[in-house]
């Protein structure tokens, strides 16, 4: 009997401790899909903060996000920087060969149909801001990456037909977007006044009920085993 109420009590530690664990997501992630035509913007809000775009270009679209109230580009610290297209600019000659007489053979060096992405509100700020005086290093893009991430599959295409020697441009789009982000920049945050100032936030409530819980689990773990060895005693 004893044997049975220890592992049932540990069970429901366990279950407490992992709910506690896992109750706050350390990441929040968002998939949503659309469809463009030439010359058209499309925009996504998410996260409460943050607004997903796709602006017009000469050939296509390019990936663009902003956090409200900014007209900063947060994800304009993707990388590559250099040499080939940015993995945010999606053009017509991408996926056509280099005389735009056929299919892309590997004659353009450029990004196909996964499109990834970059982001974070400190670019503008702390990363790259108006005070910055040297190109982005390295730490600087791992700080952004570690923040905001995402990547648009293009699902369908419709490119301008082929003609040699010109720059093809896409007629159509549509795609499937998929973004993650920390979990604690979810929601704009609003500065505290009175009696909510001394409100505990949720996930540390939570976080104190948990506790309390387990608290009186292993007391009353040991209070039933005392019973149980008191019964044994007197037998």
């Amino acid at each position: 009997m004893r044997t049975r109420v220890g592992i049932l009590t540990l069970a429901m530690l366990s279950l407490l401790f992992f709910g506690a664990c896992t109750h706050q997501p350390a990441r929040r992630q968002i998939t949503f899909t659309g469809a463009v035509k030439a010359g058209e913007h499309f925009q996504r809000p998410f996260g409460e903060r943050f607004i997903f775009k796709l602006e017009p270009s000469d050939f296509g679209w390019i990936i663009a996000l902003y956090e409200k109230g900014r007209n900063e580009d947060l994800s304009r610290l993707t990388p590559p920087f250099h040499f080939v297209p940015n993995s945010r600019e999606i053009e017509g000659w991408h996926f056509r060969n280099e005389m735009n007489t056929g299919p892309n053979d590997g004659s353009v060096n450029a990004p196909q149909g996964e499109r990834e992405f970059i982001f974070s509100p400190e670019v503008g700020r702390s990363i790259q801001g108006p005070t910055a005086r040297w190109s982005v290093s390295t730490e600087e893009v791992e700080r952004v990456s570690s923040f905001g991430r995402g990547v648009l599959h293009i699902e369908h295409l419709l490119i301008s037909p082929v003609k040699r020697g010109e720059r093809a441009t896409i007629l159509e789009m549509d795609f499937k977007c998929t973004i993650s982000w920390p979990n604690q920049f979810g929601k704009l945050t609003m500065p505290k006044q009175g009696a909510a100032a001394n409100r505990r936030p949720a996930g540390q409530s939570d976080g104190l009920v948990t506790l309390a819980i387990i608290g009186w689990l292993i007391g009353f773990s040991k209070d039933v085993s005392s019973f149980l060895t008191f019964q044994r005693e007197r037998r």
